[in-house]
Formats: C-alpha cells, sequence, structure tokens
C-alpha cells in the first residue's frame, strides 16, 4: 500500500512562486519505461558515462551502508538495489519515490518481508512528515535522485536538510559521492 502524503503530488510543472517543480521528472517512469530502465541507466549510463560499475562498485556500496533494523531508500527506481544488496529480513524497509510506478516496482523486487515495505508517496523537496514514516532509520540511501531534481545543486540540497530529523544516532547515510556536492555532504554529515 503506498501511503500518499498531501504535499507529495503536483500537477503543474511551477510551484506557485514560479520556480520548476519535480512532477515533470519523475512523470516520465511510466511502467512501460521502467522496463529498460535497469538496462539503461543501471547498465549503459553508470559503466559508460559516468564510470561507474552498478554491480561491482555500487552494488556492494549499497549492501555495506544498510543498517541492522530501518532503512529509508528515496527515490528507489526499479528497486534494482534493493533486490541486490540481500537485505537481512530483519531489517524494516520504507521507500521514498514521487513516482508510484516506481513504488510498486520496488516494492515488487524487494519481495514479501516478515514486515510489510512501507512506501511513501512524496516529494523531496518538501520535508517529510516524521509521523508518515516508520523512522528514525538506522540507514538512509539516496541514489540516482539528485540529477532528476530541477534547479542547481546548491538548490538540491533541501533534501539533505529533509532527510537529517529521520537519521537515528549513529545512522549511515549512503549517496554515491559524484550525485552529492560537498556542501550538502556537509549538512548531512552534521547529523552525527
Amino acid at each position: 500500500m503506498i501511503h500518499d502524503e498531501k504535499a507529495s503530488t503536483r500537477p503543474n510543472t511551477l510551484s506557485h512562486s514560479g520556480e520548476a517543480t519535480t512532477a515533470p521528472g519523475a512523470a516520465i517512469y511510466t511502467s512501460p519505461l521502467l522496463k529498460f530502465y535497469d538496462w539503461w541507466v543501471l547498465s549503459i549510463v553508470s559503466t559508460y558515462a559516468w564510470r561507474c560499475s552498478t554491480r561491482d562498485i555500487l552494488v556492494p556500496f549499497f549492501r555495506a551502508h544498510v543498517g541492522p533494523h530501518r532503512h529509508l531508500d528515496i527515490g528507489v527506481g526499479t528497486g534494482y538495489y534493493l533486490q541486490h544488496a540481500g537485505i537481512p529480513a530483519a531489517v524494516s524497509v520504507s521507500l521514498v519515490d514521487l513516482n508510484p510506478n516506481s513504488l510498486v516496482a520496488a516494492t515488487t523486487r524487494l519481495g514479501p518481508r516478515p514486515e510489510p515495505t512501507e512506501c511513501i508517496l512524496h516529494d523531496m523537496t518538501t520535508p517529510l512528515d516524521p509521523v508518515a514514516t516508520a523512522g528514525p532509520f538506522d540507514s538512509i540511501s539516496l541514489f540516482y535522485l539528485l540529477h532528476c531534481m530541477p534547479g542547481p545543486t546548491a538548490a538540491k540540497a533541501v533534501v539533505f536538510e529533509h532527510l537529517k530529523p529521520h537519521l537515528a544516532p549513529g545512522a549511515s547515510f549512503t549517496a554515491p559521492r559524484s550525485w552529492v556536492s560537498d556542501r550538502a555532504s556537509d549538512t548531512i554529515c552534521s547529523a552525527g
């Protein structure tokens, strides 16, 4: 079941202030497109454009940073990392994405778990309601989201401010360095 936060759906491409919203970037991830997503993004783009092997580098990186109790994955894509990371059954998993197709794909790929996977339809340019999540989380992952958001890198750092309240003490925050600016990384690392 997908929990839809009121602030998460934006029908227009412009906000009330005239700034670009994230809705158009999320809308392209239709069910048919997601069938090609892994091949294109995780095989071709990651390997040849970003020169970072999904299988040899990113999956082990993701796996190494999943906490022992509660994990939050932001911008879930197809759930490829969740499936290939071998997340232990004891870990409670929560997913956040602006696209319901991605949440369904990721939940399906993750498969049945002892505790149901929490799915939250939400735009991370707005704060995530702490009451709506199973947090705090001892690990949060953020792969392949920032480059999909409109605006300059500095404006995207708001995502990190929105995640700080959801980190448990000593939590692990994981995002490939190439997608995280130094300033944004400093913001999240100061959470402890």
